[in-house]
């Protein structure tokens, strides 16, 4: 392709994952997120702010005033340990709790989308009443981010492989979006490369099962091959990272498959957000203009 990748897509950057220590440091996060919203090679940026409502106000402030489209990622919430499909009045009122908390921090930070997961499965027996409880939790969260403006963005993982979410793959999520409409208007989907590979589908499959409801890619890497690995399952190694599953002949294919399906156009353009962690014995600047040439190659080959 002879047109620059920014005539199609809006590229982005993770910030939460470059620097992984901001979700437990605060004052990582606050030396950090300046870092990326100061980049003039990016238009999106996915981030999470602190619960610390004296920083988070001073991170906002930033964040909107950066010019930057803004997509807000629940990071802070314990995914790995509570589901936002268990039926259990406790969780669900803690769930509530946070997610308000975390809509807050969307809003006043300027985003125009939020992404949530489902958090871990429950098993076979009884997932059906579990995806019955998280579509009501989903309709809940989309009517309290909707006078907003914000688009709940559910991210899909694995069932099987390293997370073991309860949602789950492409076609059940496209199945659970499409239950809730037309009632539910401001619920997408959004992949994750490396999420792709751990449930076991093809870029093919998911991609065209997504169809209009895809909103967002993350760019991502997994090796799964090598469990002595750092990076093994879902830890989001660089793009090119040894022994990974994502590179530049699958960035190409999968950027072609989304100009096919008219995800990538001149007049919607599509946000692309690169969400990676450094390159052992680099710094973060290395592995993000490594990454940004790898995607961009990819381009010239479609």
């Amino acid at each position: 392709m002879q047109e620059p990748l920014s005539s199609y897509a809006k590229v982005g950057l993770a910030h939460f994952m470059l620097w992984p220590d901001c979700v437990v440091r605060d004052e990582v996060l606050a030396e950090t997120l300046p870092l990326i919203l100061d980049r003039t090679d990016i238009e999106v940026i996915d981030y999470c702010l602190p619960y610390d409502e004296s920083l988070r106000e001073s991170l906002a402030r930033k964040v909107r005033d950066s010019g930057k489209e803004a997509c807000y990622i629940m990071f802070h919430f314990p995914f790995t340990m509570i589901s936002l499909g268990s039926p259990a009045r406790k969780d669900q009122g803690l769930s509530r709790l946070v997610i308000q908390n975390q809509i807050d921090a969307a809003v006043a930070s300027g985003a125009d989308s939020i992404v949530t997961a489902s958090g871990p499965d429950c098993g076979d027996a009884d997932r059906p009443e579990w995806m019955c409880s998280f579509a009501g939790m989903l309709q809940w969260f989309c009517a309290q981010s909707k006078p907003h403006g914000i688009t709940v963005q559910l991210e899909s993982f694995d069932r099987n492989f390293d997370r073991k979410f309860l949602a789950g793959p492409t076609s059940e999520c496209v199945t659970l979006i499409e239950s809730l409409a037309p009632g539910t208007d401001n619920l997408r989907l959004q992949l994750d490369t490396s999420h792709v590979r751990l449930m076991g589908e093809s870029f093919e499959h998911a991609i065209r099962t997504a169809g209009k409801h895809l909103s967002r890619l993350h760019v991502a890497n997994t090796v799964m091959g090598d469990k002595s690995s750092p990076f093994f399952g879902d830890r989001h190694p660089p793009l090119g990272y040894p022994g990974g599953e994502i590179d530049v002949p699958e960035l190409t294919e999968i950027l072609r498959l989304l100009l096919d399906a008219g995800r990538l156009n001149t007049d919607n353009r599509f946000p692309l957000v690169i969400e990676i962690q450094p390159y052992p014995g680099r710094s973060v600047n290395e592995t993000i203009e490594d990454n940004m040439q790898r995607l961009h190659e990819a381009w010239s080959k479609v």
